[in-house]
């Protein structure tokens, strides 16, 4: 079982049997269940059921979305009467950010000599809520380079005592405190053998359930090396019961600014 909620798109599941970890396979060739009954729940309460629509997936009437503070399960009974379901997962708000400056050539690296601008930001953080936040810096292309060209790249250098995986990061260690960040962007990005500075930056900002960071903590124990392969520190975080998967709520923000004068 693995879905994902998002305020903006009808509530879905994706149902499939379950495969050995270590068996090599391709999405489409995993084995979809198409026949279970299977239900969403909001605060303990039945809210739909949702419909097979091919492929495994189950969705609800487009008219319904998830809610703000709202908690969430999904109930499948397999045709056999078996039961596969989850934690409840929390909808969390969306990010409410302020950028409090953007500097240009902020940074010369001496391996290179290439330069990096620097953004500060900072939003505030709500006590008590258990929240992980992400946060991506996503250099846009001006007119002179490949309009679908765009690189994702971004450091983090203001949450020491933070554990950052994946530029993902819990509020255990500042819970209710506001959070001041600082990151680190590419002056320019290389395409092909030429270079090219940037127009503008495209931030997005993304709160998450608490299932996404235990996720990547545990493929973060387990990848490295080839001992970690075979045997694993971790087995792979899972939140289903009856079963395997993850099902995740997410909010997200995106704005986009100029970064050239």
């Amino acid at each position: 079982m693995n879905a994902l909620l998002t305020p903006d798109s009808p509530f879905w599941v994706w149902l499939t049997q379950t495969i050995p970890t270590l068996t090599p396979s391709e999405p489409d060739s995993i084995p979809r269940i198409t026949d279970a009954r299977v239900w969403v729940l909001v605060d303990g309460d039945t809210l739909a059921r949702l419909m097979h629509s091919g492929g495994g997936y189950y969705r609800a009437a487009d008219s319904l979305r998830p809610q703000v503070g709202r908690h969430y399960r999904f109930v499948a009974q397999l045709a056999e009467g078996a039961l596969v379901s989850h934690e409840p997962v929390r909808m969390p708000a969306a990010i409410s950010g302020e950028v409090l400056g953007y500097e240009r050539d902020a940074i010369t690296l001496s391996f290179n000599g290439e330069t990096r601008d620097r953004l500060r930001m900072t939003f505030d953080d709500p006590p008590g809520m258990g929240q992980v936040y992400e946060v991506r810096l996503q250099p846009l292309p001006g007119p002179e380079a490949r309009l679908n060209y765009q690189r994702e790249q971004s450091q983090t250098d203001g949450l020491s005592g933070c554990p950052v995986i994946a530029q993902a990061f819990p509020d255990s260690c500042t819970d209710g405190q506001p959070q001041n960040l600082s990151f680190l962007v590419d002056s320019t990005y290389r395409l092909d053998f030429d270079r090219f500075t940037h127009d503008s930056l495209r931030l997005i900002l993304r709160n998450w359930s608490p299932g996404y960071y235990n996720r990547l903590r545990t493929g973060a124990l387990n990848s490295g090396t080839l001992e970690a392969i075979f045997f694993p520190a971790e087995t792979p975080y899972s939140n289903v019961q009856g079963g395997l998967g993850l099902v995740l709520a997410r909010a997200q923000t995106v704005r986009t600014f100029p970064t050239r004068p």
